[in-house]
């Protein structure tokens, strides 16, 4: 008899928060209808010994060890292990929350669907728990593929018309805690047939989820919505904001092209190229801020590239937000005074520059 749920659990070097993730999915009611995969991905500390102690103990953790090749390859060879009807993809240093299991076996139970996103709650370092719902999603839980592609597709790609609710709330709550929505895969319950033949972008160290999801909801036919925060992300200080990223900009032009040729595949308009675009024009500071930390005296040249883009360039040339240091910031790209831009951003966020 095949698992209920496959909570495929991608490892490395975990070794001091991955009992919790571990106890939080076995204390779960119902936890024998279901199984965890661990993948360790080649750590170097007592993750795999931990992994192994687990599945010795309990018959429905597996593990397995391979060679470290990131985050994306092992959920692909946890995904492709794995027996259960749904796939629930948690991260090691998160936990579920107490009842999850019931909470979404209930919904299983009385109708089949590709999809069940759920919100969760943000968990900052200093133990603050801050409830973070997709806003989004509003007076509604069914969802069928025609609604998908009308209301959560282009949530994905890029604007819509309440995205300034949410980025306002995000302001309110610290900017750390916005995310995109239905960008993480811990965020959702897959059926599996429906992402048999759907890989994680292992080319990507970044926005590989983005991706992901959005193949999968352009071929899922339902969708149901849990207001209840079932997943728990634990802010660990180690994320983008922390650390300089070399390939950040490389990565953000193939998040860009990989979504207009995903979109393409299934039937671009030119309405959807809007959207990417205004993507494009709501996040392209990042770059300057990702390379505000560049000590490698190659920044300016590493901008340059990004912003002479083609894609890029049009994404820009569209009319842009109200707030002056935006403006002044994409006055100064489209004159091509990258080193000025790059000394703003630094001055405003405390980079190296």
């Amino acid at each position: 008899m095949f698992p209920l749920i496959s909570v495929v659990i991608p490892i490395y070097n975990a070794e001091k928060v991955l009992a919790k993730t571990l106890q939080s999915i076995i204390q779960q009611e119902g936890f024998e209808k279901s199984e965890i995969v661990l993948i360790d991905d080649g750590s170097t500390d007592r993750s795999y010994e931990i992994c192994r102690q687990y599945s010795e103990k309990y018959k429905n953790v597996i593990v397995y060890h391979v060679a470290n090749n990131g985050v994306s390859h092992a959920r692909n060879i946890g995904k492709s292990y794995a027996q259960g009807k749904y796939i629930w993809f948690v991260d090691a240093d998160d936990y579920i929350s107490e009842g999850a299991f019931e909470r979404l076996h209930k919904i299983i139970s009385e109708k089949k669907y590709d999809l069940i996103f759920f919100n969760n709650v943000f968990e900052q370092v200093d133990g603050t728990l801050i409830s973070c719902p997709i806003k989004n999603i509003k007076e509604k839980f069914e969802y069928t593929q025609i609604e998908i592609q009308k209301t959560i597709i282009p949530w994905i790609l890029g604007y819509t018309e309440n995205q300034s609710d949410v980025f306002e709330y995000a302001k309110q709550m610290g900017a750390v805690t916005y995310s995109d929505c239905y960008n993480a895969p811990w965020q959702a319950l897959y059926r599996r047939q429906l992402i048999e033949k759907i890989e994680f972008d292992e080319k990507l160290k970044i926005y590989e989820d983005l991706l992901f999801n959005l193949k999968v909801l352009l071929s899922a036919s339902s969708l149901y919505y849990i207001e209840e925060p079932l997943y728990h992300y634990v802010n660990n200080a180690n994320g983008l904001a922390t650390k300089y990223h070399r390939d950040y900009a490389e990565m953000k032009l193939h998040l860009y092209h990989e979504m207009v040729r995903i979109m393409s595949d299934s039937g671009i308009s030119d309405k959807v190229l809007k959207l990417i675009r205004y993507r494009i024009q709501s996040d392209f500071i990042s770059v300057f801020v990702n390379e505000s930390k560049n000590k490698n005296g190659d920044a300016v040249k590493i901008i340059e590239k990004f912003f002479t883009d083609p894609f890029v360039k049009q994404a820009l040339a569209l009319q842009g937000e109200k707030r002056f240091s935006y403006r002044v910031l994409l006055w100064l790209v489209r004159h091509r005074c990258y080193a000025m831009a790059l000394r703003m951003v630094s001055i405003r966020t405390g980079g190296t520059k």
